[in-house]
């Protein structure tokens, strides 16, 4: 096996994740938000979206990769104006570094 297919492979064994968010919970236990893979693709995309501005990149992927358990998206494109404005940030951002698998906001590469 070549480079190309070890990489291509490890990649494909990253399948869908979740997070456990508290604070979003209900007397059922916390919400967990589902996601796919984060391409490369979903990362310009979302920088796209923000217009470059680092911190709301977050709250771009985060409408555009959170998923409920059956795999149904759980926000809307018009939802990042909610997480730019109306919902925690401290939060939006622990989600989005998880599903970037970043340590922290530093970590953003800036357009």
């Amino acid at each position: 096996m070549n480079i190309l297919e070890n990489a291509k492979k490890q990649f494909d064994s990253q399948n869908q994740q979740s997070i456990e968010v508290p604070e979003w919970g209900d007397d059922n236990g916390p919400a967990i938000i589902y996601w796919d893979r984060v391409t490369l693709a979903d990362r310009n995309v979302s920088i796209e979206k923000a217009g470059g501005a680092n911190l709301i990149f977050y709250a771009h992927l985060i409408v555009r990769k959170a998923k409920d358990k059956n795999n149904n998206l759980l926000f809307k494109p018009a939802n990042a104006v909610d997480f730019i404005y109306d919902i925690d940030p401290e939060i939006t951002l622990r989600i989005g570094q998880t599903m970037l698998g970043t340590a922290n906001v530093d970590n953003m590469e800036k357009k």
